[in-house]
């Protein structure tokens, strides 16, 4: 089975490969569609995630069985555009690919949304469900929720399609911009003692391990149950 994954350099892209790796009686071909090599999988150079074109050959020539669609920028200096183009049409432009070669009833996708597209929830609306109408303010909440809208739009009425929101994600090699992930690094770096530097430490958060998420992604992307559904992955404990 051939399985094509954007970011798959990243935290999660890391440990799904890693994942897909050590399934029994599974032989996944892994590809990766980006810029950069990503050990154990096969490179499909893109030079820009704009090249329409570029994906569209990738994805005819492959014929993936998955696409898990996990790239994705948090970037809090980028601008709009750039957000856009990353967050909401990356994706879009991979869903017309599978359109466009009469793929939509034969591959199984996975887009990564993010818990930021519901923007700030009050006491009264915890836990947060799915049902639960995003209001994103930053601009990556504002342009992820625009690629959850144009995701499960396509998947309408029947294809192979989930969108899953994760929520606080913790686990070897996370990113040092996550406050977790910053610690880490501070103390890897800190000789002996020193002060460890925090941002505002009386807020909550819901944490998971990648471990945990990457499996549910998995059970997810194999269930025709939660096609066109928009999933939370989260532990729902503060």
């Amino acid at each position: 089975m051939k399985v094509l994954i954007t970011g798959a350099g990243g935290f999660l892209g890391s440990h799904l490969i890693m994942y897909l790796k050590k399934i029994p009686n599974k032989n996944f071909k892994i590809f990766n569609l980006g810029r950069s090599e990503v050990k154990n999988s096969k490179l499909l150079y893109l030079d820009n995630i704009n090249n329409k074109e570029s994906i569209n050959q990738h994805i005819l020539e492959l014929k993936p069985d998955y696409i898990f669609h996990l790239a994705g920028s948090s970037n809090m200096s980028a601008d709009f555009a750039q957000s856009k183009l990353v967050n909401t049409d990356y994706s879009k432009f991979i869903l017309d690919a599978i359109q466009i070669n009469n793929l939509q009833h034969e591959t199984k996708i996975l887009i990564t949304g993010s818990s930021a597209e519901y923007g700030k929830v009050n006491d009264l609306q915890l836990p947060i469900s799915e049902h639960l109408i995003p209001n994103p303010e930053s601009i990556y909440g504002k342009t992820k929720y625009k690629q959850t809208i144009n995701a499960i739009s396509w998947q309408k009425p029947n294809k192979s399609l989930v969108v899953v929101r994760p929520f606080n994600i913790i686990g070897s090699k996370m990113p040092i911009h996550l406050a977790l992930g910053s610690f880490i690094n501070q103390i890897e770096t800190i000789n002996n003692k020193g002060i460890l530097k925090t941002g505002n430490l009386d807020t909550k958060r819901d944490f998971i391990d990648v471990n945990d998420v990457i499996k549910l992604m998995w059970k997810l992307i194999n269930n025709s149950k939660a096609y066109g559904e928009i999933v939370n992955i989260c532990s729902n404990k503060a």
